[in-house]
C-alpha cells in the first residue's frame, strides 16, 4: 500500500482537477432487477448450469442469447423463456462460429454485457491411470472446456472493450480446485480455467471489463448425470440412489449444491453489485476448507456410498429454481455487526436493513453507535461492546438472542492498522494489542456467534480481512499478519460448522477510504490535505474507471449472508479490482536510441 502512494499523488482527474470526494454515497440499485437491459451470452445454456443461469439472468431483466450446439434444446429452452430469450447454433471450439455468434448478438442488440462461458464436457469418471490417458480424449476435452473459453473470451472482448464496460464469466469445477476428484482430462481442463481467467483479469481491467471465475461442486446436471452413469453402468443403480450419491459429496449439513447456486453467484458476479472484483475463483462447494490431501475423493467413496439409504425421493435432489419470493434477501433475520458504528460495518448494516433484517450494531464507540443506530431506522439497535473482552462479544449475542430469539448472521469486522514500525523495531506490545483486536474478536466472535447458530442449526459468520492478508507488502507488519491469520481461522472453523448447517465466509477488500483508513494515512502522511488521500485511495486500483467503495464490500457480505450463497462456505471473497490476482511486470525495456 504504501509503495503505491509517492505515484498515486500525481494523479488527477480527466480535467485536471482534485475529483470529488472518495466515499460517495452508497450506489443501490434503484430496480429490483439486477440485470436490468443487459445484454448477455450464455454458451453450453440448453441444459445444466447454463440453462439454470438464463432462468436466473431472464428473471433479473436481462436479454440471454443462448449458444449452443444442441439445436433442438436450445430452441425449446429458448421458447421457454419467451421473448427475453433466443437461440443461436454455435460449436464453441470452432473461432468462426463464436466469433459470429458474438457478431450476431451486438448487431442485434447494439451491445453485449455479459459473457458466460459455460460449455463443457468430461469423459468416463473412472479412466484408466495417467499412463493410460486416451490422448484422443483429453485433446477433444481441451478442446472444449479451455479453448471454447479462451474463444469465448476473446469475441466477448473484442465487442466490450470499445465500449469500456462488461462482465464475463468461466465456469471452472472442484475439480479444478483439488486433484483426484474428476477424470484426469476433466480436472487438467478445468485446473487451467482459473488461470485463463487471472492472466485475462491483467489486460482487461485497463478497459474497464470484468472477468471471474465460478468453481461449482458436484451438481446432478445432465453432464454429472451422464458421468455417473457410465461409471456405475454394471451395478444396476436405482435413479434415486444415483441422485442420492451426487448429493451426498458435499460436507453441509442439510443443503446440497444445486444449479441456482451457481446462477446466483453468477448473477452476482455479473451485475454491479460485483463492480469491483474482478480476477477472482468464487468458489460454490463448501469443500474448499479441504486440503487436496484430505478431500474426499468423490470416485474412491462411490462403492461406500452405495450403502446410504436414500432419505429423499429423487425430484428432492433436484433445484426448484426461480427467483426468491420476496425481494428483500434477509426478511426476518437477525444480524449482529462488530464495528458496525462506522466504515464497512456502518455500510452494511444499512444494506441488511434495506433486504429486511433487523441489525444490532457493536461497537466500543457509544457515542457513534447511537448515532448510527438512529440514522439506521427503528430496525437497527445499539449496544456497546468492546470486542476484545470475551465476556462482552458474549453478552451482545444474548443481547440479540434474548430480545429477538435467534441470531442469523455474525459479522465480525472490527479491526485496527496498528504499529507501522519495520520488524527489527516491532513492539510487540502493540503487536499483540493489534493482534487482540484484530484477531481474539474475530475468534470471540465466531465463538459466541457458534453457541447460537449450532443448536439451530443454521446461521452465516462473516469476517472482514484485507488484501493485504491475500499478499504481504501491501499494509503494516502487524496488520498484515492479523489479517492472514483471519482466513485461516475461517478455514479452519469451516470444517466443523459445516456439520452443523453453519457457513463461514471471509471478505477480503481492497483498500477503501472508511476513517479507519483515513486515520491511518493522516498519521503517515501529516501534510496531505484529506480530499488528497481519498483521491489517493482512489487511484491504487487496477480495474479502469472503478474504485472500491463500501458499498462493494456490503453488498459482497449481502450475497454470502443470503441464501443465494447458502452453498459457499470456507471462502475468501476478494473484492479488490483484480489488485492481488496479477502482477503486471513492467520490464524496464531499454530504448530503442
Amino acid at each position: 500500500m504504501l509503495r503505491s502512494f509517492t505515484r498515486s499523488f500525481k494523479l488527477t482527474a480527466p480535467n485536471g482537477l482534485i475529483s470529488k470526494p472518495f466515499i460517495s454515497t452508497l450506489l443501490y440499485s434503484t430496480s429490483p432487477r439486477k440485470l436490468e437491459g443487459k445484454v448477455t451470452v450464455i454458451t453450453g445454456g440448453a441444459s445444466g448450469l447454463g440453462k439454470a443461469t438464463a432462468e436466473e439472468f431472464v428473471s433479473q431483466g436481462a436479454q440471454v442469447v443462448i449458444v449452443d450446439i444442441d439445436e433442438e434444446a436450445g430452441h425449446m429452452v429458448s421458447a421457454e423463456l419467451g421473448s427475453a430469450a433466443h437461440f443461436i447454433r454455435c460449436d464453441v471450439t470452432m473461432e468462426e462460429q463464436v466469433a459470429k455468434a458474438v457478431e450476431t448478438v451486438v448487431s442485434r442488440h447494439g451491445k453485449l454485457d455479459v459473457m458466460l462461458n459455460s460449455a463443457g464436457i468430461s469423459c468416463s469418471i473412472s479412466p484408466p491411470s495417467i499412463a493410460d490417458l486416451d490422448m484422443d480424449m483429453y485433446d477433444k476435452v481441451m478442446r472444449l472446456n479451455v479453448r471454447g473459453t479462451v474463444l469465448g473470451i476473446k469475441h466477448a472482448a473484442r465487442a466490450m472493450i470499445p465500449a469500456g464496460s462488461g462482465s464475463i464469466l468461466c465456469l471452472s469445477s472442484i475439480s479444478g480446485l483439488m486433484g483426484g476428484l474428476g477424470p484426469h482430462a476433466y480436472s487438467i481442463s478445468k485446473f487451467t480455467i482459473p488461470g485463463v481467467v487471472k492472466t485475462v483479469a491483467s489486460e482487461l481491467c485497463k478497459h474497464g471489463l470484468r472477468i471471474n471465475c465460478i468453481t461449482p461442486a458436484g451438481i446432478p446436471t445432465p453432464l454429472t448425470m451422464r458421468m455417473f452413469r457410465e461409471a456405475l453402468a454394471g451395478h444396476n443403480i436405482p435413479e434415486e440412489q444415483l441422485l442420492a450419491i451426487v448429493n451426498a459429496t458435499g460436507e453441509l449439513k442439510g443443503e446440497k449444491c444445486e444449479e441456482k447456486d451457481v446462477a446466483k453467484a453468477a448473477l452476482y458476479l455479473a451485475s454491479d453489485d460485483a463492480k469491483f472484483v474482478t480476477g477472482h475463483n468464487l468458489v460454490v462447494d463448501d469443500l474448499e476448507k479441504k486440503s487436496s490431501m484430505a478431500a474426499v475423493l468423490m470416485i474412491r467413496s462411490i462403492a461406500r456410498t452405495f450403502k446410504r439409504t436414500v432419505s429423499a425421493p429423487a425430484s428432492a435432489a433436484y433445484s426448484t429454481g426461480g427467483c426468491t419470493c420476496t425481494s428483500k434477501k434477509l426478511e426476518g433475520k437477525v444480524a449482529l455487526i462488530t464495528g458496525g458504528a462506522s466504515g464497512l460495518g456502518k455500510a452494511t448494516a444499512g444494506e441488511f436493513l434495506r433486504q429486511g433484517a433487523r441489525v444490532v450494531i457493536a461497537d466500543i464507540d457509544a457515542e457513534s453507535g447511537v448515532k448510527a443506530a438512529k440514522e439506521l431506522g427503528s430496525a437497527a439497535e445499539f449496544v456497546r461492546c468492546d470486542v476484545t473482552v470475551e465476556a462482552e462479544v458474549a453478552g451482545a449475542v444474548e443481547m440479540a438472542v434474548a430480545k429477538h430469539g435467534k441470531l442469523d448472521v455474525m459479522y465480525n469486522n472490527v479491526g485496527i492498522v496498528g504499529p507501522t514500525a519495520s520488524i527489527p523495531e516491532l513492539d510487540m506490545t502493540e503487536f499483540e494489542k493489534a493482534m487482540r483486536i484484530n484477531v481474539f474478536s474475530i475468534v470471540f466472535g465466531v465463538k459466541h456467534a457458534a453457541k447460537v447458530m449450532i443448536p439451530a442449526k443454521s446461521g452465516c459468520i462473516l469476517c472482514t480481512s484485507s488484501i493485504a492478508g491475500v499478499i504481504g507488502g501491501l499494509a503494516p507488519h502487524s496488520y498484515t499478519i492479523s489479517k492472514f491469520t483471519i482466513t485461516g481461522i475461517v478455514k479452519s472453523a469451516a470444517s466443523e460448522l459445516c456439520e452443523h448447517g453453519v457457513r463461514i465466509n471471509c471478505i477480503s477488500p481492497a483498500t477503501v477510504a472508511t476513517p479507519l483508513t483515513l486515520h491511518y494515512l493522516q498519521k503517515v502522511f501529516p501534510k496531505l490535505t484529506e480530499k488528497k488521500l481519498r483521491e489517493t485511495v482512489k487511484g491504487m486500483g487496477e480495474l479502469k474507471g472503478a474504485e472500491c467503495e463500501e458499498a462493494d464490500v456490503a453488498k459482497a457480505a449481502l450475497y454470502l449472508a443470503s441464501d443465494d450463497g447458502k452453498y459457499v462456505t470456507g471462502h475468501n471473497l476478494v473484492v479488490d479490482g483484480g489488485m492481488t490476482a496479477f502482477k503486471i511486470a513492467g520490464f524496464p525495456f531499454p530504448s530503442d536510441s
